[in-house]
């Protein structure tokens, strides 16, 4: 993709269990903290895997979120995200309506915590929430998003596993080179602590179940120790803008997206060939 164009980051909005808010995040990322401990929205015991990231209970409190309708609770993050990436880029509702923007939103699955609650609802009554399909879809959090913004552009939802969220601001960068918007919020979140979820991974031998007693010593990907992932909740959304319109309003630049690279591993034995051509085509100088 050949274009004169630069695509800079302007607004960051991070919702992680170790702080909420980029300062937050951001002390917490320097002073090494950890934001994995035993599980408390449901009882692990008799879970071979027991920790878990999770969002902080008063992560709303003082940060003058807009409650929204969603009763997800990962649409909630994502959407708190955004909010967050607005407010630290200093553009209003009114500004990204009035500007060609566009919403890009990654999710890995449906919200599960709605799905497993609603069945157990079902089975003993046989009826369910009116909203528990709109609510747990993956696309709402983006819906809602475009709905309380107003967004004149493209509304999209990513789902491709732990990809959705990288691919969403890969493609919010396209599209502000092609010329489609000048302004685009993108990320993603997820909430997958849930009973279903754990035992699934934990069957499937993904989750650490050494670290029970220690929590936050379970999250260790480049240690010869480690013995499996650790599920965390969380959001991320940042706002992406044209390098033009950014220094026409005068907006604080955190940096420019100037590569990325997309493969497929079709089996395990051809990762590092994914890998390898990943980041050659984000190397690769042409779309400068």
């Amino acid at each position: 993709m050949r274009t004169t164009k630069e695509v800079v980051i302007t607004g960051l909005g991070p919702v992680a269990p170790t702080g909420v808010g980029k300062e937050k995040f951001w002390d917490a990322l320097r002073e090494g903290k950890s934001g994995i401990r035993r599980i408390s929205l449901f009882e692990p015991n008799g879970f071979a895997c027991r920790v878990g990231g999770e969002v902080d209970n008063g992560w709303k409190s003082g940060n003058g979120f807009s409650q929204g309708k969603s009763s997800s609770r990962s649409s909630t993050f994502i959407i708190a995200a955004a909010q967050l990436a607005l407010q630290d880029a200093g553009v209003t509702a009114v500004d990204f309506a009035a500007s060609r923007s566009g919403i890009y939103v990654g999710v890995s699955t449906s919200d599960m915590g709605i799905i497993e609650s609603e069945h157990t609802v079902f089975k003993n009554s046989g009826c369910t929430k009116p909203d528990s399909i709109s609510s747990s879809s993956p696309h709402a959090a983006a819906s809602e998003i475009a709905g309380a913004l107003k967004c004149p552009g493209k509304v999209l939802t990513f789902s491709t596993a732990c990809s959705s969220g990288i691919l969403s601001i890969i493609y919010g960068v396209e599209s502000i080179l092609r010329g489609e918007a000048e302004m685009v919020l993108a990320g993603g979140g997820d909430s997958p602590l849930t009973p279903l979820l754990i035992a699934g991974f934990s069957s499937a031998g993904l989750l650490s179940t050494s670290y029970n007693d220690i929590p936050q010593s379970a999250s260790r990907p480049f240690d010869a120790r480690r013995d499996g992932a650790v599920l965390a909740e969380g959001a991320g959304m940042l706002l992406l803008e044209s390098a033009e319109k950014a220094r026409l309003r005068g907006a604080k630049i955190y940096g420019k997206v100037t590569g990325w690279g997309v493969s497929n591993a079709c089996s395990p034995f051809s990762l590092k060939t994914a890998f390898f051509s990943s980041m050659q085509q984000a190397l690769h100088t042409d779309r400068k």
